[in-house]
């Protein structure tokens, strides 16, 4: 029986960890977004990662109503820059044997 308690507590502290730091992301991305500078690099860097993890061929992106303006903005240069990056990336991943 204390073992189960020991338990719930442990998932308790943990969930209450996981909502803090929910809660506490959700504050920083709200003052973030009103620094257009700061928020238009997070777009672009968050572009960029999803497309170099999803790996797809072709992707739909979507975003909030009031971020449209600035994600046209950085669309073309996260295109280019994951161009560059999965190149560089498929480049790692070649192997060369030798010639005997």
């Amino acid at each position: 029986m204390q073992l189960n308690a020991s338990r719930i507590k442990v998932l308790q502290a943990q969930d209450d960890l996981v909502t803090d730091m929910l809660k506490s992301a959700s504050k920083e991305l709200l003052r973030i977004s009103r620094d257009h500078l700061t928020y238009k690099k997070l777009l672009k860097t968050l572009i960029v990662q999803s497309l170099l993890r999803l790996k797809e061929p072709a992707v739909l992106l979507r975003c909030r109503k009031e971020d449209l303006q600035l994600v046209d903005l950085v669309l073309e240069s996260a295109r280019n820059e994951y161009a560059n990056k999965a190149r560089n990336q498929n480049n790692k991943n070649t192997l060369f044997v030798p010639i005997t």
